[in-house]
């Protein structure tokens, strides 16, 4: 026989309406303190060195507990991950909106190595003492997060399955993504930098898809090579040093 439910054990509707904003309260609550967390350790490595920061540092200047740090992130390397992670997720938001807009795949390249570019040129010094790290513990012979986001456009802005560049995407995102690296690589190299960063990058994609004989001129609204800048040259070689 069912049992009758008891109106004064049932949840209150005030109870029940908050229960949402109550954990949207919490989870912004934990976001506020990751976000402390993963603050006070660029600021340490930016300030010490990768390698010179323990946990026991940042939990003191992010003003934790020790087991506050590893709840977020449970070891020094992921600090790394999310560095990457948050660029990754800013240049992705501006090749969608590129994609969105029903630009071409070149379009959406050059929008995500230019977000990528304004991400390192915005925050020089942390990318000067974040990516050498991050290049000692990346796999680049893995399809990479970095990577796979790449093949993800390049199969959204190339849908037929039986097109050369939909079948090998993952391929080109790989050498996207090594391209990038040791362009960015390069860049930190002196300070200040000694070529514009962007316009590399947008050569690589050129280079990577149009051949060796792709225009050296930046991406312009009307096309690859639209507009001359005898500036520019090859990532490697003698005139940028």
């Amino acid at each position: 026989m069912p049992q009758r439910s008891n109106p004064d054990s049932a949840t209150p509707a005030w109870v029940a309406h908050d229960q949402p904003d109550l954990a949207d309260r919490r989870s912004r609550s934990r976001r506020r303190r990751k976000d402390r967390v993963y603050a006070a350790a660029v600021e340490l490595f930016i300030a010490e060195g990768f390698d010179n920061v323990t946990m026991d540092h940042i939990a003191e200047q992010a003003d934790v507990a020790r087991q506050t740090v590893f709840n977020y992130f449970p070891r020094k390397t992921a600090f790394l991950d999310e560095w990457t992670h948050r660029r990754q997720i800013r240049a992705s938001a501006a090749a969608t909106a590129s994609s969105g807009a029903g630009l071409t795949l070149e379009n959406s390249l050059h929008s995500y190595m230019t977000e990528m570019a304004r991400v390192s040129e915005d925050a020089q010094a942390e990318t000067r003492a974040l990516l050498p790290p991050a290049l000692q513990q990346t796999n680049f012979l893995a399809l990479t997060p970095l990577a796979a986001e790449l093949a993800r456009i390049i199969k959204d802005a190339r849908p037929d399955e039986d097109d050369p560049v939909h079948v090998h995407a993952g391929q080109i995102g790989l050498i996207l993504v090594t391209s990038y690296f040791a362009v960015l690589d390069r860049w930190i190299d002196a300070n200040p930098p000694r070529f514009d960063l962007e316009r590399q990058l947008q050569i690589v994609v050129n280079i990577i898809l149009h051949g060796i004989s792709a225009p050296l001129a930046p991406f312009t609204p009307a096309g690859p090579g639209g507009g001359s800048d005898p500036g520019l040259t090859v990532p490697g070689s003698d005139q940028n040093g």
